[in-house]
């Protein structure tokens, strides 16, 4: 059984909206997968605004990284998505008893809608 995990950590440096605390989450459950769960470093993506990150987490970035975990991915893999930042959701509802939620991440000011159904 393999071990897949992609964590993002968007605190919004310089901005009204900037956040403490995510790069510390980041990092914290980056050690907790690997030193307590088993996952190998290598299967551990991170990605941070930090401001010396080589790779920001656009909502491109973040759907390619997603896209090719759920591509590495096997049956009876444990696969994990994790984000800190801030966050909303959208209550969409087809019918009086069908309610769907989609999830927004704000990325660099840009709406991401990941369809959770």
């Amino acid at each position: 059984m393999g071990k897949l995990a992609f964590l993002v950590g968007c605190c919004y440096l310089n901005t009204e909206d900037a956040l403490k605390g995510c790069y510390n989450d980041v990092d914290a459950m980056q050690d907790l997968l690997i030193n307590r769960f088993g996952f190998h470093r290598n299967d551990v993506i991170v990605l941070t605004d930090m401001p010396n990150s080589p790779l920001k987490p656009t909502g491109a970035v973040i759907k390619y990284h997603l896209c090719r975990m759920i591509q590495r991915a096997m049956a009876g893999d444990v696969v994990l998505f994790y984000f800190s930042g801030h966050g909303t959701f959208q209550d969409i509802w087809e019918g009086p008893y069908c309610k769907q939620l989609s999830p927004l991440i704000s990325i660099s000011y840009t709406v991401t809608t990941f369809d959770i159904w």
